[in-house]
């Protein structure tokens, strides 16, 4: 299991056929994912089934009987069923909760874990980059990769709008958050099945993909450069332009402009070589940001007025990089 998942402590009642029994580790955490209580959620999908079963004219498949085959109840039958029950043994431990999401696909429940189970024909659905060969997709992560594929079943759609105003993250970038979870866990998978790109902050795993220098020119790049962004990197090597070429030999490799602010490329600190950027924050503060030749942030703070901006500059000349920190006005 994740950090990231919120439990509540064993004997906690929740309503439905669970009303007199205590809550178990894997109900908790099928009900952190957005589920109703079991009994609301296997009624609701009986009542899609009969209507998924039913032609436009007739009654459904359980009034029919066996052996008709109409065009409705083929588009039905194409989803085999996910072949599991309680008892079934899943990879996290004997199943122990069964619930139809859809036709083909069971979410199911352990005294541990949990996750859920494709039918073979549903599996084959799921695109390459997403599909788990065996056919179970754990609870914490990989059941999003499943639900994503098909996002207009009922159950899927019903979990993103149980989610809706509670995955702030998701809400704030405009996506379900189906997709928010496979973003996060999976984006190269995500890219590659939505076509839109992950920056850094939207997924903890590609941002520890990214180095700090990387991320900091992903933040850079987020918009043109500007007329105004240039006369503020003119405005700023002005204020520390005598410190820069007396104390950093900053014949700096390359000076680039960038959004509220400049980047000095292989500047000298001590021995070494380093990159500094510099950016204004508002209110008067300047962000210094160190970075050493493999893109790791070595010290950083934020500044006000020219002369503490020169002293940074100095410290970071002489290779007191960690000087820095007394100069931050965010720590004070």
């Amino acid at each position: 299991m994740t950090d990231q998942q919120h439990r509540q402590p064993k004997g906690i009642r929740v309503g439905g056929q669970y009303a007199a029994q205590e809550r178990s580790p894997s109900q908790v955490v099928l009900d952190d994912l957005g589920f109703t209580d079991d009994d609301q959620l296997d009624a609701d999908w009986e009542s899609a089934n009969r209507e998924s079963r039913s032609t436009a004219d007739g009654p459904g498949l359980s009034e029919r009987g066996p052996g008709v085959d109409e065009p409705g109840l083929r588009e039905t039958r194409q989803w085999a069923t996910a072949a599991v029950g309680v008892g079934t043994d899943t990879p996290w431990g004997t199943a122990e909760e069964i619930a139809v999401v859809a036709p083909g696909i069971s979410r199911v429940g352990t005294a541990e874990h949990g996750g859920w189970r494709l039918s073979p024909e549903r599996n084959a659905a799921v695109p390459d980059d997403l599909r788990e060969e065996s056919g179970w997709y754990e609870l914490d992560c990989a059941w999003a990769k499943a639900a994503i594929a098909f996002p207009d079943e009922p159950g899927v759609i019903g979990i993103n709008e149980r989610m809706r105003g509670i995955d702030d993250r998701a809400d704030a970038d405009g996506i379900t958050h189906v997709e928010r979870v496979v973003r996060d866990h999976y984006p190269h998978e995500y890219e590659r099945f939505t076509g839109r790109r992950v920056l850094p902050g939207q997924s903890t795993v590609r941002d520890r993909e990214f180095t700090d220098r990387e991320k900091l020119e992903h933040r850079m790049n987020y918009r043109a450069v500007t007329d105004d962004d240039r006369q503020l990197a003119r405005h700023m090597y002005e204020q520390m332009g005598p410190v820069v070429a007396g104390n950093m030999d900053a014949k700096a490799r390359k000076v680039m402009t960038i959004p509220h602010g400049m980047l000095l490329q292989g500047c000298r600190s001590g021995d070494h070589r380093v990159d500094v950027a510099v950016r204004h924050l508002g209110l008067g503060l300047r962000e210094v940001v160190v970075f050493d030749s493999r893109g790791t942030v070595l010290g950083s703070a934020a500044t006000r007025g020219q002369g503490e901006l020169q002293k940074a500059m100095l410290a970071i000349g002489d290779g007191r990089v960690d000087e820095l920190r007394t100069l931050d006005r965010r720590l004070r």
